[in-house]
């Protein structure tokens, strides 16, 4: 008897963390592993901590410089987080 129900492996791990209410937590993490490769190795190495509360990314940077150019460019990093994601999940950026 064959299942007509298939699901890749991701699927049913994605679900798995839907269902147990995982999946927010899932997204902050590949969010934050994710933004040394949305703002580069410059901007990343700069960057002293990101936090995510309620759709909000906070980052703090250790230079006005940095913190100048990642405020700039916010609407274009988040677009991409938020594809990286699959989802809207940040819905704004605040840089300190």
């Amino acid at each position: 008897m064959k299942r007509s129900n298939f699901q890749t492996l991701s699927q049913v791990i994605d679900d798995f963390f839907r269902k147990n209410g995982m999946e927010e937590k899932i997204m902050e993490e590949r969010i934050k592993d994710s933004w040394n490769s949305v703002v580069g190795p410059i901007f990343a190495k700069a960057t002293q901590q990101i936090k995510i509360s309620n759709g909000v990314l906070i980052v703090t940077m250790k230079s006005a410089a940095v913190k100048h150019e990642i405020f700039l460019h916010r609407s274009i990093i988040r677009t991409k987080l938020n594809e990286i994601v699959e989802k809207q999940f940040i819905r704004d950026i605040i840089v300190t």
